[in-house]
């Protein structure tokens, strides 16, 4: 007796996610917005909410292609580190959420 089978395995990688822990908003054009680097990532869910030392959200944003430029409210914020959260649904639609602090540089 002889039989054969087949069996098709998709892989799905997993999301690929990197926030710098510093920036420099100076204008200079180089780290002037921060911003995490994500790859394989759902695009049904995305939000990023950082907030200064007192737990005052001060930018929030459902882009994954948008960053903060160090300001709230049209202001420069001062040198200091700030928390962000940020959440997001992998391809599989499990949702991450990612805690972290970002030092601002003047």
């Amino acid at each position: 007796c002889f039989d054969t089978a087949q069996i098709t395995i998709t892989v799905i990688p997993d999301v690929i996610f990197y926030a710098p822990n510093a920036f420099t908003p100076n204008a200079d054009g180089m780290n002037d917005v921060w911003l995490p680097v994500m790859d394989n990532y759902g695009s049904d869910l995305y939000e990023l909410y950082i907030y200064n030392r007192w737990g005052q959200l001060i930018f929030k944003s459902n882009d994954p292609n948008a960053g903060w430029d160090g300001t709230f409210n049209g202001k420069y914020m001062e040198s200091a580190v700030y928390v962000y959260t940020v959440t997001y649904q992998n391809l599989m639609g499990k949702i991450i959420k990612k805690e972290g602090t970002i030092t601002l540089i003047r």
